[in-house]
């Protein structure tokens, strides 16, 4: 009964922090996300939403790791807009990294921030980034 609780409550907490799934995106749906999984290549799904403060400090993390490394097959996941990608995902936190191996197999999860320098060292461990 306790875990069905938990869980119950950790949904209507999410919930009451998400806006309306109609809000427009500049990031791809997850849809399009989910078509990069098991084409060969490595693939981090980084999940979280507008309104998380570590989720915006991973953002603004990616989004230098993007810049110095073109290609690099992380895809951001934004619950907020997109609620039915935290059922799918099994998300109960966020934010929420999880790593595919080139074949599609969820290879490894983390729940919370990374530091600049362990995330890279974490994307290099499952040959997201190759420096």
């Amino acid at each position: 009964m306790k875990p069905l609780f938990y869980t119950l409550c950790t949904t209507l907490l999410f919930l009451s922090g998400c806006e309306s799934a109609q809000t427009k995106s500049s990031h791809p749906a997850f849809a399009q996300t989910k078509a990069h999984i098991g084409q060969g290549t490595p693939v981090m799904l980084e999940v979280g939403a507008d309104y998380c403060t570590a989720c915006q400090k991973m953002a603004a993390m990616i989004d230098r790791l993007k810049t110095d490394n073109p290609g690099v097959s992380v895809y951001p996941v934004n619950v907020n807009k997109e609620r039915e990608a935290a059922m799918e995902l099994d998300v109960r936190m966020i934010p929420t990294q999880i790593f595919y191996d080139g074949a599609g197999r969820e290879v490894y999860r983390h729940i919370g921030g990374y530091g600049e320098a362990e995330f890279r060292v974490v994307l290099k461990t499952y040959g997201i980034l190759k420096e």
